[in-house]
């Protein structure tokens, strides 16, 4: 958890701010993913001195709207492969998971499965309406 005060300003990152990684529920990854994003605008607001609430969440709304975006699909593929299914069919999915790509980067596995193996096209399409529809 990081916990930056800023003034009278407290800005959240990683797991403090609801950016777990969706494979393992960690959330220093994401948090220094967030950082990146947002260190070289943020440097020049403290410069600056442009510190305001309204500054501050024009500096990293965009940048963790979009990954929040991609933890999303990450999680809703993980949850299909891994949670909301029983063991039988988890353990062939682990099988296919450890032959083909990296669980932690499940939206690339998750590609390759759809080349790979016909049987998780209709995960797949799951997949896409939960996308669609949810």
């Amino acid at each position: 958890m990081v916990k930056k005060t800023v003034g009278n300003r407290i800005m959240l990152l990683g797991d403090a701010a609801g950016m777990a990684k969706p494979t393992t529920g960690g959330g220093i990854g994401p948090g220094f993913k967030q950082i990146k994003g947002i260190l070289q605008p943020l440097s020049k607001a403290i410069t600056d001195d442009e510190l305001s609430e309204k500054n501050l969440i024009k500096i990293t709304s965009k940048h963790f709207q979009s990954m929040k975006k991609d933890q999303d699909k990450a999680r809703m593929l993980r949850n299909l492969l891994v949670s909301d299914v029983e063991d039988k069919e988890l353990d062939k999915h682990f099988e296919i998971i450890n032959e083909i790509g990296d669980i932690e980067k499940p939206v690339p596995l998750g590609l390759a499965l759809l080349k790979k193996v016909p049987a998780f096209r209709k995960l797949a399409l799951k997949a896409g309406t939960r996308l669609l529809f949810r």
